[in-house]
């Protein structure tokens, strides 16, 4: 799930906001960049496999990053630090977006 950024602030009100509301909208702002690198890194492999692109470098060091249980470099550069595998990653990255979810609401 991508947060919709702008609706999230708006719920918030200024007036009231403080450090922890501050760094709870960083966060969100953090994982929707996050999410939206992996999407599209996802889909441009997909569409690379099909035939319809051509498959980059990058796509090829993100693939190859898959396959070894790694997380690839371009995710890596937009999360937080971690020296997890890919596995245990994606499974704290669900855990971050269910606890942001929760604050959200």
């Amino acid at each position: 799930m991508i947060f919709n950024v702008d609706e999230i602030k708006n719920k918030i009100d200024i007036d009231n906001r403080g450090p922890y509301q501050n760094v709870f909208m960083q966060e969100i702002e953090y994982m929707t960049i996050l999410l939206i690198d992996i999407v599209k890194s996802l889909e441009e492999i997909d569409q690379g496999l099909k035939g319809n692109l051509t498959i980059s470098e990058t796509m090829e060091q993100t693939m190859e990053a898959l396959q070894l249980n790694r997380v690839p470099i371009s995710w890596t550069n937009l999360s937080y630090p971690s020296k997890r595998g890919l596995e245990s990653w994606v499974i704290n990255l669900i855990k971050r977006i269910e606890q942001l979810n929760l604050f959200r609401d």
